[in-house]
C-alpha cells in the first residue's frame, strides 16, 4: 500500500511540473532511458499535481503520457521551439516507457 508523505508546498509536479503536489507515490528507484541518455532515479516520493494524480488513481497510463507530452510541447513552444513530427513520436515513446517504468515502481512498494 502506497503512503503518501505530505510534500512541501512548493514542490512541483514530478510528471508534469505543475504546482501545487496534491499526492505522494512512494516508489522503488528506477533506471529510464532517454535516446543514448540514462538515468539512475533514486528518489522514492514521486509527487503528482491534481492532474497527473487523478489519471495515476485512475490507471489512464496513456492519457497520462499525453497530458505531459502536450504540457511539455507547449512549454517548447513558449520557447520557440516546435519539434517536428518524429521528435515529438520519441519524446512520447520516451514519456511512455518512463511513465511504465513509474508505474511498475509504485507497485514494487505496495
Amino acid at each position: 500500500m502506497n503512503t503518501p508523505a505530505m510534500p512541501p508546498a512548493d514542490a512541483m509536479c514530478r510528471f508534469c511540473r505543475a504546482a501545487p503536489i496534491a499526492k505522494t507515490y512512494l516508489a522503488a528507484p528506477q533506471t529510464v532511458s532517454f535516446g543514448p541518455l540514462t538515468f539512475l532515479l533514486t528518489d522514492i516520493e514521486w509527487g503528482a499535481c491534481v492532474t497527473c494524480s487523478a489519471l495515476i488513481e485512475e490507471r489512464l497510463w496513456d492519457d497520462l503520457t499525453r497530458h505531459v507530452l502536450d504540457v511539455w510541447l507547449t512549454k517548447l513552444r513558449e520557447k520557440g521551439i516546435t519539434p517536428d513530427y518524429a521528435q515529438r513520436d520519441r519524446l512520447r515513446d520516451a514519456l511512455a516507457r518512463h511513465h511504465a517504468a513509474v508505474r511498475e515502481a509504485i507497485g514494487r512498494t505496495a
